[in-house]
């Protein structure tokens, strides 16, 4: 077991993290949606969802992995009463999902940063995937938690990796702008 799972040494970052994610999702899919609650270290070795897709955002000072988990066919289901005109998969959206999260979070922290970060694409796994993702890496923190509403929810979750774990203060000090996320129409790539 990983004893920086859910470590409160980093929770101001986590934190922004979180109203990061539950504001571009509720903006992108037409709905509320609430931190629903924090998981325990447990749900990690359970399939949580069918479907995950994950990004990274690397820096000097770190490095953070963004996973989203959803079930394939709850947002299939949301799309059609929300968006009737849709021509993209659950896949897709999700994908830009990770994109626009990435997006937003590289272009706040790297002028904090004074530095170039680096983003790769979204990827796409099936859920199971989630159970081989070793969690015990050093210098790495991992957080787990749930976004949702009455209809449906997904599980996002985050690792930090720091280069050096004074860098932590780094990262707290950091404070996102939610107001300011992309909010234009999705655009598939």
């Amino acid at each position: 077991m990983s004893s920086n799972f859910n470590d409160q040494k980093i929770s101001p970052f986590v934190n922004e993290c979180k109203k990061l994610a539950s504001l571009i999702l509720s903006k992108h899919l037409k709905t509320n949606f609430d931190l629903l609650s924090e998981l325990d270290i447990q749900s990690c070795y359970r399939v949580l969802k069918n479907h995950m897709n994950f990004i990274m955002v690397m820096s000097i000072h770190g490095n953070v992995l963004f996973k989203v988990m959803y079930s394939k066919s709850e947002i299939e289901d949301h799309l059609i009463k929300t968006m009737h005109d849709c021509n993209f998969s659950s896949e897709d959206l999700m994908k830009e999902y990770c994109n626009l999260f990435a997006g937003s979070l590289k272009s706040q922290i790297g002028p904090f940063f004074k530095s170039t970060l680096g983003l790769s694409f979204p990827i796409k796994l099936s859920g199971l995937d989630e159970l081989y993702f070793p969690l015990n890496r050093p210098n790495t923190y991992y957080n787990l938690w749930k976004l949702g509403n009455s209809n449906f929810n997904v599980i996002c979750a985050m690792e930090l990796e720091l280069h050096k774990t004074t860098d932590i203060d780094k990262f707290n000090d950091i404070k996102l702008i939610v107001n300011e996320t992309n909010s234009t129409n999705i655009e598939l790539f």
